[in-house]
């Protein structure tokens, strides 16, 4: 059966040219990030191999220890190696590559702002009353009396600032001309002509 010192040292010997070979092979930062994870990280290769040094005799240890720490040295030394190599070929592709003009407005476009939600409810109504057929028409917000009234044949409204309610009190209201009656007053009130 073999010693759990030599199985250590079986799996730092394959770990170091295995991940080197896969660090070589490795297309972009995120797939060269992975797989030192693999080999460094904490559930990684070499923290599993790690977990065995409590079956190691102590005089070993110290031994063991040292290639542990060579073999991660030298992991590590082959993700930099090729982390630096990928980084100036991606510096290298931009300078080479076709360039691009600065003066040149943004291919996206900016969204600035959006509508007030009493706007969109407002085009959402509109949009509701042409599906069934009616038309919009624009005009003032406030309409002038000429338009409310004159020009629909209404007698004109003239302002009456005698009324007296039963008790005595004034109240100012409305009359049309012509006609005898307070606007906006109790059913009790009196008003002279």
């Amino acid at each position: 059966m073999p010693s759990a010192s030599s199985e250590i040292e079986s799996g730092l010997s394959t770990l170091t040219d295995r991940f080197q070979a896969r660090f070589a092979a490795a297309q972009n930062e995120q797939e060269l990030r992975a797989i030192r994870a693999e080999a460094l990280g904490k559930k990684g290769e070499l923290t599993a191999l790690l977990r065995g040094m409590g079956r190691v005799p102590p005089e070993q240890r110290k031994q063991l220890g040292e290639k542990v720490n060579s073999v991660k040295d030298s992991v590590e030394a082959a993700f930099d190696a090729r982390l630096d190599a990928l980084n100036r070929a991606a510096r290298q592709a931009e300078l080479v590559g076709r360039p691009f003009d600065l003066t040149l407005p943004g291919r996206l476009p900016l969204l600035r702002g959006h509508l007030h939600p009493i706007t969109r409810v407002k085009a959402e109504i509109l949009e509701i009353f042409q599906s069934l057929g009616f038309q919009v028409a624009w005009g003032p917000e406030v309409e002038f009396e000429a338009n409310n009234f004159t020009k629909l044949a209404f007698p004109r409204i003239t302002r009456r600032p005698t009324c007296r309610t039963a008790s005595g009190s004034r109240s100012r209201g409305f009359r049309r001309t012509g006609a005898s009656y307070c606007a906006l007053t109790p059913a009790t009130s009196r008003c002279a002509r």
